[in-house]
């Protein structure tokens, strides 16, 4: 039954083919610390029975409220729950991930001590979905860093993970789904050159890592999109690219050096590496190693990022390293090789939010010459 009073929060979550997932995902929400909510969920014209468990759902529970639409996609299904949102602060969240129950609790807290940011994230673990912890993204609290992050790289804070004051959807702040699958960048880059941002430091948002994800399967073409994206984001125009077909030479002909195409190709090989290693999938680390191993040799790419690979490889398959002494020989004679693995560490990390301090750097540097010298 709705409320005359506004509620305190008003949680965004679209919904697609979603129906197995909806249960821990709502529960999730229903367990928070802050009652004084409503979620808003906007089944994106699911073919399975997501509405219809929504329904139900709303049956039990006074606070889910329902729209439905025909298929037009996340950022379409985002903006109506923006016009039938009611609350003084907005939440995100993704019908396949799930929220800890002080998430909305910490991030409250955070807004009211900070009146001159208006949106927050939260660090954020990856789990499978049987339960398989697979690793953490973190993010920096300082306003000023998020700025430079979102400025040079791309999204600084977990996207689904955001609060926003109200205020931010009041200026017309919306998605464009011109820009598909780089709208959470977009909009947030758009955001934030009037707003300021921060995070909370605590993993209180739970991301689900499904097997077939589209980050794998297009690994190569998803960071040439990501390059294209922020290129035209960043100059306020509007693509002039197919963003679903750009090639390494489109990327290059924005004006990105070759080197910066390549930490960001190997970074996301390693990424992937290191979650599927995590959850016990040497098989698909070992395929994904061999299509790093094919980028590389086709792009002829520097050999520090190649030694980056195979160390990342090597470790996520808890196996010695193949050529261990030869890669091994490398970063102790050619220290452009050592400090090349260090800077691809950071740089990677930095590109998926991801700003990490410089001990985790080091530390896996450390790890990396340690594995190397057993072998």
């Amino acid at each position: 039954m709705r409320r005359d009073r506004p509620p305190l929060v008003s949680v965004i979550l679209p919904v697609y083919e979603a129906e197995d997932l909806l249960d821990d995902a709502l529960g999730s929400l229903r367990a928070q610390t802050v009652d004084d909510l409503e979620v808003i969920a906007v089944d994106d014209g699911s073919s399975d029975g997501s509405l219809a468990a929504l329904r139900a759902y709303a049956q039990r529970w006074p606070a889910l409220r329902v729209h439905a639409q025909d298929n037009r996609g996340a950022a379409a299904a985002r903006n109506q729950a923006f016009e039938l949102a009611r609350g003084r602060f907005i939440a995100l969240q993704d019908a396949d991930d799930t929220s800890a129950p002080t998430r909305f609790e910490r991030q409250l807290e955070l807004l009211r001590e900070r009146p001159d940011v208006d949106l927050v994230g939260t660090d954020a673990h990856m789990f499978e979905s049987n339960g398989q912890h697979l690793g953490e993204l973190h993010a920096s609290s300082d306003p000023d860093e998020l700025e430079r992050v979102v400025r040079e790289v791309g999204t600084p804070v977990c996207h689904s993970s955001l609060m926003l004051r109200r205020e931010v959807i009041d200026e017309g702040h919306r998605y464009e789904p011109t820009w598909a699958n780089c709208h959470d960048y977009d909009f947030i880059s758009r955001v934030m050159r009037t707003h300021r941002a921060s995070n909370v430091p605590e993993p209180l948002y739970r991301i689900r890592a499904h097997g077939a994800q589209l980050s794998v399967r297009f690994l190569e073409e998803g960071g040439y999109r990501t390059f294209a994206a922020t290129r035209f984001i960043q100059r306020g125009e509007k693509p002039t690219l197919d963003l679903g077909s750009v090639t390494r030479d489109d990327v290059l002909a924005l004006g990105f050096a070759p080197r910066r195409v390549d930490e960001m190709i190997v970074g996301r090989y390693r990424h992937w590496m290191r979650l599927l290693g995590t959850g016990g999938h040497t098989g698909e680390v070992a395929s994904l190693l061999e299509r790093g191993r094919a980028y590389a040799e086709r792009h002829a790419v520097d050999r520090d990022l190649r030694v980056a690979l195979e160390v990342e490889a090597a470790l996520a398959m808890r196996r010695p390293l193949s050529g261990a002494r030869r890669i091994g020989g490398a970063l102790r004679r050619d220290w452009r090789s050592a400090l090349g693995v260090a800077r691809t560490v950071a740089g990677y990390r930095v590109h998926v939010a991801l700003t990490h301090p410089a001990r985790p750097m080091l530390r896996s540097v450390i790890r990396a010459r340690r594995a190397l010298r057993r072998n």
